[in-house]
């Protein structure tokens, strides 16, 4: 398969879709992590286009069942980055490795560091606990619109969040705000993500609205889809990265199931020469760190149902690969957060020939196979798996 080119190339990630607990989960609390296991135990996993694409015959999920692939390539890959943040997980895709450990305040920000950011903003804070996001709206929403100070919280896999009800300061600033902080939080402060996150409603019924953004550590190396866009290649993007100011930068979009189907099919209709690159985010927001797993299962039945009618549209010079983020396992209940584990990949196409690869380590491996498929230059990290 050596110098196969494709045209258009559709990369879907399935946000927390993990294959299985990888070494070194003990060190982020879940070391008996499965997200595809846990989904099966519910009975009600209903995935035949997966089993037909040889998901079952990859290491560790012969559970899964499935026919033999007949035209796919499988594995499953370890990340090389050091957290296991969703960011960090799609930037990895993209061909950029987070590989040094960044600080994780696990009691929150010391107090010098609170007025250094207070006195920047020019906002009063409150919270500065580690939890989630769901749990900090529900602990702080109310002081917050009393008393107009923002939430401030972290989490485990060194995520330093900021949150402001849309009634008390526009999504705009609160990303400014976000913004600022970013460039406070460096050096010895260098936390994976900065993240934003407006919310909207009375409490205790918030809710996350659109608009937020995560500014990443590593946000400013350029990543798989600037260089295609930087060759001329056609460059889309779902539920994750837009372009901004001629970079694509990750954003918040809570894109639903439905939403980024419908946008993958529309793509498969177009005459285009570059990447389709779909984040299926709905899978770990709505289910995964929500421990519903029922939901999590249903989700991706539907995703699988929708499969059937979007491959008869692949052309023969089109190639698609289907992997994941990281994990997200339902099951798991520290402190409602994504779970270290390996992740699925199926490439397939009409012109791939079948084979198992086994156990690889580096998502990035991803990207690099995208570039080579197209025929870009590519001077990120992974190596082709074609």
């Amino acid at each position: 398969m050596e110098n196969l080119l494709f045209h258009r190339v559709f990369l879907f990630s399935l946000s927390g879709l993990g294959a299985g607990a990888m070494p070194d989960a003990k060190l982020y609390h879940c070391s008996n992590a499965n997200t595809l296991r846990s989904l099966f135990q519910t009975g009600k996993l209903r995935i035949a286009q997966l089993q037909r694409l040889g998901i079952g015959q990859i290491q560790g999920l012969s559970f899964l069942g499935g026919n033999n692939y007949s035209s796919s390539i499988i594995a499953k890959i370890a990340q090389r980055s050091e957290d296991k943040d969703r960011v960090t997980g799609l930037n990895e895709l993209l061909g950029i490795i987070s590989a040094k450990s960044k600080p994780v305040y696990t009691d929150g920000l010391p107090s010098e560091l609170i007025g250094k950011i207070e006195n920047a903003v020019q906002y009063k804070t409150i919270g500065n606990v580690q939890c989630s996001k769901l749990d900090a709206l529900t602990e702080y929403g109310l002081q917050h619109c009393e008393t107009k100070a923002l939430i401030l919280f972290t989490s485990s896999d060194g995520t330093l969040s900021i949150a402001g009800h849309m009634s008390v300061i526009s999504p705009k600033h609160l990303n400014e705000t976000a913004e600022i902080i970013r460039d406070i939080m460096h050096e010895n402060h260098a936390v994976e993500n900065i993240v934003s996150i407006p919310f909207a409603g009375k409490w205790p019924y918030y809710t996350i609205a659109p608009g937020g953004v995560t500014l990443s550590y590593d946000a400013y190396q350029p990543n798989l889809l600037d260089i295609l866009s930087a060759q001329g290649f056609d460059v889309f993007s779902a539920d994750a990265f837009a372009s901004v100011n001629n970079r694509y930068v990750y954003q918040d979009s809570h894109c639903s199931l439905d939403d980024a189907m419908h946008f993958a099919s529309d793509m498969s209709l177009k005459a285009f020469h570059g990447l389709c690159f779909v984040a299926f985010s709905a899978f770990e927001e709505r289910y995964g760190l929500q421990h519903n797993a029922d939901g999590f299962t249903q989700c991706l039945n539907r995703f699988d149902d929708w499969l059937a009618t979007f491959i008869p549209n692949l052309q023969s010079n089109d190639l698609m690969i289907i992997t994941s983020d990281g994990g997200c396992d339902p099951n798991n209940t520290f402190l409602n957060e994504r779970t270290r584990e390996y992740v699925p990949v199926i490439l397939y196409g009409k012109r791939t020939a079948p084979a198992n690869l086994g156990v690889r380590i580096g998502t990035c491996d991803i990207a690099a196979t995208v570039a080579s498929c197209l025929g870009a230059k590519y001077d990120l990290n992974g190596t082709s798996m074609i």
